[in-house]
């Protein structure tokens, strides 16, 4: 006598691979290196700087090279014969509209971060130029500069290392059907004798605690900058209790957000975020120097498209100054861009199937990029204006400089509660996005995973960056992120030759594809499927 359906169905949930060992793992991992970087703290920042210079020292040009080859591979890939492929089946079309997908792509990748450095950061490279320009601190040619190097390092460079690492994803998930692990990206290269073996689980564990070391100094700096702005505004305290408060509302919120799902909480929230976003850029060109905002926007992309190639390759091993400017800006950005890839490519492959090659490509380098572009000219062009009447000491904390700046201008109370709205709700969309991709890489690459493991990331994720801020390791925690990125960073190139590989075991169907649509054309074929 046969078994019941129902029995059966229980018995293969069951026997279905869960990812306890990666989760259980990546914990443990995660809570010794807590331990390590709170009990020996200075031992660990000394290590950690060590690693640092010799990285810098040995290997800064390979973090260069590496993250232009990537940009080269993106636009290859994005012209070629394959972007017509879509990520998905041929008929599959897309979940979300595309101002929503937009929306979140934006959220999910970078959205926190244009808060905390649209001011910051302008001003800073004011102050300290790229020494390779060759121009003189505090003049008009620095500030101009200032913005190039926002573009550059905030640009195509960031969204084209998540854009290869996306299409990888989602064409594994979708079009090969496999599941949504790191490791399963690299079939073609090593097969699924290895894949399935320990070394997946290393790669899959190693992706959760890069992902998590992003996100920790991320929450951190969110959760300093929002103090400081209340802090500013409302002469709200600056203690753990704060930083405790701000935590716990911001945990609770993207919590609410993550546990309703894909299509609700961040979806509504990312378009929330869009247009807020949008009033306040509205509002930095009508209350900021609308004129000087247009100039610097024109002059500075031309200046980026001319330099881009210049400054992807820019160091010398002789000059010590200018590794020093190098490591500490675009080493350093590269570094957080590779250490958010696994969170930020995951998220954008669970939300781009239906789309093309082409069009996600373009949507995830271009669109973005574009209101980026306009961002730091805006709101740098504000922070050049003032720059005589708050001098350089506005930048020494950089989670305060955007309400210094903003206090100079009209309405500057109620654009700085703006801002610590938008930061808040930037950062529960990338937490939201964070928690479900956790949650799919430790519960063996399901693309819903249940609730009670989102909770679980959420709580860590939460604990975690509240404990490193109280013992004020946030610096710590900067550090491991650009160690981590140089073992992704090979992941990711092998990543890239994973894809062609995919792409071009698919070149007789595109080929077929297009045989058919020549026949089908031009001698009116009706029995289509046969041929």
């Amino acid at each position: 006598m046969s078994k019941p359906a129902s029995m059966n169905k229980k018995k293969l949930k069951h026997m279905e691979p869960t990812g306890k060992h990666v989760f259980r793992a990546s914990i443990i991992l995660l809570f010794l290196m807590l331990f390590v970087s709170l009990f020996f703290k200075n031992a660990f920042l000394e290590g950690c700087n060590k690693i640092l210079s010799v990285l810098i020292c040995q290997l800064g040009w390979f973090y260069l090279l590496g993250v232009f080859f990537l940009v080269v591979a993106v636009l290859y890939i994005a012209f070629s014969r394959y972007g017509d492929i879509k990520l998905g089946g041929d008929d599959a079309k897309p979940e979300f509209s595309t101002f929503s997908w937009i929306a979140m792509m934006f959220a999910a990748g970078m959205g926190v971060g244009l808060v905390f450095w649209g001011c910051a950061q302008p001003l800073s490279l004011y102050y300290d130029p790229a020494p390779y320009l060759n121009v003189q601190p505090q003049t008009p040619d620095a500030f101009l500069y200032s913005i190039v190097i926002c573009y550059f390092q905030w640009g195509i460079h960031p969204w084209c290392i998540y854009s290869i690492l996306g299409i990888l994803l989602a064409y594994t998930q979708f079009r090969k059907e496999e599941r949504g692990l790191m490791s399963r990206t690299l079939l073609p290269i090593f097969g699924r004798g290895i894949i399935k073996s320990w070394v997946g689980k290393v790669i899959d564990i190693a992706t959760v605690l890069a992902t998590m070391t992003g996100l920790i100094t991320t929450l951190g700096l969110t959760t300093l900058q929002v103090s400081r702005g209340f802090n500013f505004m409302f002469g709200l305290p600056l203690n753990n209790y704060t930083y405790f408060f701000i935590i716990l509302i911001m945990t609770v919120c993207f919590l609410t957000s993550a546990i309703s799902g894909v299509s609700k909480g961040v979806r509504i929230i990312s378009n929330f975020n869009l247009v807020l976003c949008f009033l306040l850029l509205f509002c930095a060109f009508i209350f900021g120097p609308t004129t000087a905002t247009f100039n610097t926007i024109t002059s500075a992309l031309g200046e980026y498209i001319s330099q881009i190639v210049r400054m992807s390759l820019a160091i010398n091993v002789n000059e010590i100054k200018m590794n020093s400017w190098t490591a500490k800006w675009t080493i350093f950005m590269w570094a957080t861009w590779i250490t958010w890839a696994p969170l930020v490519a995951t998220f954008l492959a669970r939300v781009s199937r239906g789309r093309t090659i082409r069009e996600f490509i373009s949507a995830v380098v271009f669109g973005p990029t574009l209101l980026t572009l306009i961002w730091f000219a805006a709101f740098g062009a504000m922070a050049y204006e003032v720059a005589p009447l708050i001098g350089k000491a506005a930048v020494s904390d950089p989670a305060l400089t955007l309400f210094i700046v903003l206090k100079h201008y009209p309405f500057g109370f109620i654009l700085s509660l703006m801002s610590v709205i938008l930061l808040i709700t930037f950062f529960i969309t990338s937490a939201d996005s964070a928690v479900l991709v956790l949650s799919i890489l430790t519960s063996h690459g399901k693309l819903n995973p249940n609730n009670s493991r989102k909770f679980v990331w959420g709580i860590l994720l939460s604990g975690l960056s509240f404990c490193v801020i109280r013992a004020g390791g946030l610096q710590l925690v900067k550090n491991i992120a650009i160690i981590g990125a140089l073992p992704f960073l090979i992941f990711l190139l092998i990543s890239v030759f994973s894809l062609i590989r995919f792409l071009s075991r698919d070149r007789r169907i595109i080929r077929d594809r297009w045989v058919k649509r020549i026949l089908f054309e031009d001698k009116k074929i009706r029995d289509f499927d046969k041929l």
